[in-house]
């Protein structure tokens, strides 16, 4: 609800759901960072050669992910023709300040996911806030 006010005032609202992850391609899941790697030098050739310009993260603590967003869509249009097609995305992002000195953890970090296969939605509500 704090992400929605800040973006919509008083129009915000949030829904909740259930979700199968079905086949999903995972960014906890440290053998895809590679492929990602890989995706990104791929995509940039790609554009350069296209004369086109690579999407960069911007906003506040480059949190509107515009780069992230398209690599992980050319590597997931790459490996869609594959026998395994991915049902949802889904990724930990660390944001905010460190919550006290020293530490890793941050204050608004959270996890995203991406549906990508609307049959994995199995139902919405919406939460007590």
């Amino acid at each position: 609800m704090r992400w929605a006010t800040e973006h919509f005032g008083k129009r915000a609202a949030v829904l909740g759901a259930v979700i199968q992850l079905g086949a999903c391609f995972d960014l906890l899941n440290e053998r895809l960072t590679p492929l990602l790697a890989r995706s990104y030098q791929e995509l940039k050739e790609t554009l350069v050669k296209a004369d086109q310009p690579l999407p960069v993260n911007r906003g506040k603590a480059k949190k509107l992910r515009q780069l992230d967003c398209a690599v992980i869509n050319y590597c997931l249009n790459r490996v869609v023709g594959s026998e395994v097609p991915f049902d949802t995305v889904r990724g930990a992002f660390l944001e905010g300040e460190p919550v006290f000195p020293g530490t890793t953890i941050s204050a608004e970090t959270h996890i995203q996911i991406a549906v990508r296969n609307v049959d994995c939605i199995l139902g919405v509500f919406r939460p007590n806030l």
